[in-house]
């Protein structure tokens, strides 16, 4: 049976797979989302003291590991006396993950009674082998891409955790 002429079924798969991205396929982050839905524990494998301090009041790694012993989820916290942000790292294997930042905002300075959470916003950004994922067709605002970047330096620029990473699979991200 040839229904394209002269190419026979199997030539048309085989070059159906071809023009199809075959990273596509193999870009795991069905079990990313899985992991990032699910809290962290309570106790960190290793906790690190963060280099680069946004604030006085310091910063801290936690780094929880998988049954394999190599992070699946980095998380670094940075503490200040009206707010916090919380970036996260959650992948599931080479360069295929999931970055979030989060921006907590208190009522009030933490320190003082009544102080309360008054706003959270969380960006979330995805890379398939270490490049970042935007709908087809759509070329991302340039404050997208920046706070993109930003995000990834916070994990792939702190030489604290330089190992960890490094253990995890990872890269720095391929910018377009």
């Amino acid at each position: 049976m040839k229904p394209f002429g002269t190419m026979t079924w199997s030539m048309a798969i085989a070059a159906l797979l071809l023009a199809t991205p075959a990273r596509a396929a193999t870009c795991d982050l069905e079990k990313a989302g899985g992991i990032e839905a699910l809290p962290a524990p309570e106790k960190a494998d290793q906790e690190i003291d963060v280099a680069d301090q946004q604030s006085v009041e310091g910063g801290s790694w936690n780094i929880y590991l998988d049954a394999d012993r190599k992070p699946r989820r980095i998380i670094r916290t940075d503490y200040g006396e009206t707010g916090r942000a919380i970036h996260e790292l959650i992948t599931t294997a080479g360069d295929d993950y999931i970055l979030r930042v989060t921006m907590i905002r208190y009522s009030a300075p933490i320190q003082e009674d009544g102080s309360d959470v008054i706003r959270e916003e969380t960006d979330r950004f995805v890379f398939c082998d270490g490049e970042l994922q935007v709908p087809q067709n759509w070329a991302p605002q340039e404050s997208y891409l920046a706070a993109a970047k930003s995000a990834a330096a916070a994990f792939f620029s702190a030489p604290e955790i330089a190992g960890e990473v490094k253990a995890a699979g990872l890269t720095p991200p391929l910018w377009k």
